[in-house]
This record gives C-alpha cells, sequence and structure tokens, in this order.
C-alpha cells in the first residue's frame, strides 16, 4: 500500500524505530517501578556524538534519528541499573564505532550489537534484553514490531527467513538434544521475547543488512543458525555475535557480487554524499584512526577508573529438598523435583516474578533440581530448588515438570 508523501515521509522507517523503542522504554520503566529511567540520558548523548561527527563530515547538520534509534537499542540492552558513566561512555563508544567503521557509506556492523558488545567486554555491562516485560508489555513488543516490519516491508525475506530458520533449528534442537516434547515449551523457545525483538527490530536494520532480495534469506538464516549456536557457547552474547557474523556475510557478498541495481544505487548514494561532504573536511581514514584512538583511550580510562563489578549477592537462596536415595558413585536424588519448594513464601514468587527480567541459566543439577541463574536487569544471581528459568524468563509455581531430569 502506497502511502502519501506527507504520511511516509512523518513514518520514516528509522523514526518509526525508535519511537517505538522509546515506548517500550517507558513501559519497562513504568513496570519495574522507575528504574533505570535515567538510561533515557543515553538518546540525547548519543544524538550529541551523532551531530558532532556531523560537524566533522558535513556541511549540513541533519536531525541524529539513526543515533537516537541506537539508543533506544542500548537501553533495551544494557541494564537498566547499570550506572549512567558506563552506559554513557558505551554510547559514545557505539556511535563513534559506527562513525569509524565504515564503507561505502555505511556502518559495517550493526551499531547497537557492537556497541553492546563493547560494554560487555570491557565496562562489564552484561546485556539483560528487558523488553516484553508483564503481559502488556508482551503484547507491545510484537505490536510494535509488526509495524516496523511493515514499513520496511523491502525486506521482509530476511526476517522471515530468520524466523522459519530459528524455529526449524531449535525445534530440532530440543527434540533431539534434550528431549523435550512439551509444545508450550517449543512457544517459549520461539516466540520468547528477546528473540521476537531481535527478529522484529535488529535483525532488519536497514544500513547494515543486505537490501538485495536474492541476498536476504541467506542473511536471515545464517544469523539464526548462528545466534542459536553461539548462544550456547556465549548466552549472554551470542545472539549479538551472530548478527556480527551476518554483516560479515553482507560485506563478503558485496565485495564479490554487485548486481546492477546495487551499482545504479552506491552512484546515488555517492553523489548525495559529494554534494553534503565539504571538500577539507572529509572523513579520510587517518581521521578515522584518530577518533578510534581516542574512544578506545576513553574506554580504557573509564574501565579502570570504576575498577571490576562487585559480584552480584544471592537474591534469595534455598535448601535443597529431602534427599530419598543414594545413587551410584554417592551422589543423592531427590524425587521431589515437581513440587514448589514450600520454604519460600507465595509473597515471595510474587515479587520475584514482577522483578526478575530476562536472565541466563548459570548451572542446572539434574538430580537435585537446583537452577543457578543470573538476572541481569537486578544484577543479582538466583540459586533455587524448585524454581526454574523457562528459557530466559522467571516461572514458579508448578512449572518444574519441563525441568529435564526432574519429571518421574
Amino acid at each position: 500500500m502506497r502511502l502519501p508523501r506527507s504520511v511516509a515521509s512523518a513514518l520514516l522507517p528509522v523514526r518509526v524505530v525508535w519511537v517505538a523503542l522509546l515506548a517500550l522504554i517507558l513501559w519497562g520503566i513504568y513496570y519495574l517501578q522507575g528504574a533505570g529511567w535515567y538510561e533515557l540520558f543515553l538518546f540525547p548523548i548519543a544524538a550529541l556524538t551523532d551531530l558532532a561527527f556531523q560537524r566533522i563530515r558535513f556541511d549540513k547538520l541533519r536531525l541524529p534519528e539513526g543515533a537516537l534509534a541506537t539508543a533506544g537499542f542500548l537501553v533495551l540492552l544494557f541494564p537498566p541499573t547499570s550506572a549512567l558513566l558506563l552506559s554513557g561512555t558505551a554510547t559514545i563508544v557505539t556511535i563513534t564505532l559506527k562513525h569509524v567503521l565504515r564503507r561505502s557509506g555505511s556502518p559495517i556492523f550493526n551499531p547497537a550489537a557492537l556497541g553492546v558488545l563493547a560494554g560487555a567486554v570491557a565496562l562489564g555491562l552484561a546485556p539483560s534484553w528487558w523488553v516484553g516485560l508483564g503481559t502488556p508489555g508482551f503484547i507491545l513488543l510484537p505490536a510494535l514490531g509488526l509495524f516496523i516490519f511493515w514499513r520496511n516491508l523491502s525486506r521482509w525475506e530476511m526476517v522471515v527467513s530468520f524466523f522459519l530458520a530459528y524455529a526449524g533449528i531449535a525445534t530440532l534442537y530440543l527434540l533431539f538434544f534434550q528431549q523435550i516434547t512439551a509444545p508450550t515449551l517449543f512457544l517459549l523457545k520461539i516466540f520468547d521475547p528477546a528473540t521476537v525483538f531481535f527478529g522484529l527490530y535488529m535483525v532488519s536494520e536497514p544500513r547494515t543488512a543486505p537490501a538485495d532480495p536474492a541476498v536476504q534469506p541467506l542473511f536471515g538464516a545464517t544469523v539464526a543458525i548462528a545466534s542459536l549456536g553461539l548462544s550456547l557457547l556465549l548466552p549472554t552474547t551470542g545472539v549479538l555475535l551472530a548478527l556480527m557474523v551476518g554483516n560479515l556475510l553482507h560485506l563478503a557478498l558485496h565485495r564479490s557480487v554487485k548486481p546492477a541495481t546495487t551499482i545504479v544505487s552506491e552512484k546515488k548514494k555517492k553523489k548525495r554524499r559529494q554534494a553534503l561532504l565539504s571538500p577539507t573536511e572529509r572523513w579520510s581514514i587517518p581521521r578515522r584512526v584518530s577518533a578510534g584512538i581516542a574512544v578506545a583511550l576513553l574506554l580504557a580510562l573509564v574501565a579502570a577508573s570504576t575498577g571490576p563489578s562487585a559480584t552480584p549477592a544471592p537474591l534469595i537462596a534455598s535448601g535443597a529438598a529431602p534427599p530419598v536415595s543414594s545413587g551410584s558413585g554417592g551422589t543423592t536424588t531427590y524425587s521431589n523435583c515437581q513440587a514448589d519448594n514450600p520454604s519460600i513464601p507465595q509473597s515471595t514468587l510474587s515479587q520475584l516474578h514482577k522483578a526478575l527480567g530476562p536472565s541466563v541459566i548459570l548451572s542446572y543439577d539434574a538430580n537435585t533440581g537446583v537452577v543457578v541463574f543470573y538476572d541481569p536487569v537486578n544484577q543479582v544471581t538466583v540459586t533455587e530448588t524448585d524454581l526454574y528459568e523457562d528459557f530466559g524468563y522467571a516461572e514458579f509455581n508448578g512449572d518444574d515438570y519441563a525441568t529435564s531430569g526432574c519429571s518421574p
């Protein structure tokens, strides 16, 4: 459906993205009772940083909507309780890398993915993916994502191929490696809010994803397969690395094959850039290297001044269930993995269910039913018996039937 020109200009894809991200952020802050409200300062930090680079690169300044979209991703991927010094530094680094690592006028890597990885490695900002919180958030997330999909419909093959490949590989993994057959768990794995957010919001980012329809299915399927594989090794950052793998694939294909439409499009982009670029202020390689060195020094300075992060204290801890028999080698087994732990009051369970966000399982003992997971939203670890994390989201009250090894 072709929109009127005035409506289309008001609903630019990049504008729709950052407004949708802002809506998700505002809902998340409300749901978390104000936690992370100061992370909204990442929007002006990103905008001002981008305008500073525009001042160097161009004669005229433009509304930094791309930087606003990047800031929205960073807010939702960084823990909402992270120090503004750390997340603000990571934002400056992200926008700088967006301008430094470029080819043919576009960033090489997805800026948000690269920035979150830099923040995780250098500053200890473990990705939290605090999206889809609560029932309204669970509805708002795909609704806004589908609107973004509609405004970016030229890349529909990329998004569809991602979800198809992800669903297929995930189904095979659950069936043959984890021996799980419960339909509910397949839905939880495939339609996990973090997966929906990644597929609808991040995979089709227009500046770093392929525009060629012939390449889009390969790109989407590659990112899906890589995200499932890398997540087994790196639970918190594997998905972001997978997106960068797709970016490298796009770069390799772009260098080897250039359709006629791509060549024409690049000529138009080159003329547009030449009209905007100042003859005396070219964004040359030496200038990029200088900016890269400066941001690396900033990152090192902040990382050194903040010091190592303190080990999170357990939020709750309870003892194991009473043993009923001893297995071979002295291993104690338990029979009541399906039962909820009576030592945890219902009020505590309700409070945790509302407070805990997307988490990462650190360890699970099939003999005892003890699960240890890390919640990067609240920056705490939870050690619990008969408290199971269903693929990243805290679930309580009788769901332990899904735990491999706990079923009778």
